[in-house]
């Protein structure tokens, strides 16, 4: 198994399971998951990209028998503006039509700044949990502000501690 698909079989067994049930003590048998990610291939979390080690971990959860009797509901939607950039304004109208439509327990995505911050505070006011490789930004360590995102990859501040200490030594 590769490092990419091994590391997306993880990141999803782990967190759209035990994650969404701490934070929703009325999970049922549907785990519905709304993937919110550009299309374009530039950005490194796009779904051409993402979502088929998110598919393969659905499958090994299924296969293993990890599910537990619940099955995971995938949508995925397309953040892209006309040039193939990152669009803020469609990732948050995104974000509230599938709540008010398909009530998801979880977002995964979206991945550019101010998508994340948008949709992050939706998501914390709903009690949703946001999972993001995105969100690389100072502003969201402010867990009262942006209270359910999971930022998967590297953070400014992380960045800044580490060019600290190298720069002590």
């Amino acid at each position: 198994m590769g490092y990419k698909k091994e590391l997306g079989y993880w990141f999803f067994m782990v967190l759209s399971y035990s994650f969404i049930s701490k934070y929703r003590a009325d999970v049922g048998l549907n785990i519905t998951v709304a993937v919110i990610l550009p299309n374009s291939m530039r950005y490194a979390w796009a779904l051409p990209k993402v979502v088929p080690a998110i598919r393969m971990a659905h499958e090994n959860l299924e296969k293993y028998g990890l599910l537990k009797g619940h099955t995971i509901n995938l949508l995925n939607f397309s953040t892209d503006d006309q040039d193939g950039g990152c669009s803020e304004n469609t990732a948050q109208i995104i974000a509230v039509d599938t709540k008010l439509y398909h009530q998801p327990d979880a977002f995964f995505g979206p991945g550019c700044v101010y998508s994340v911050a948008l949709v992050g505070r939706f998501a914390s006011h709903w009690k949703l949990p946001l999972i993001t490789a995105g969100g690389l930004a100072y502003g969201f360590d402010d867990g009262e502000e942006f209270k359910t995102i999971v930022r998967m990859g590297p953070t400014t501040t992380k960045i800044g501690e580490f060019a600290d200490r190298k720069s002590v030594v």
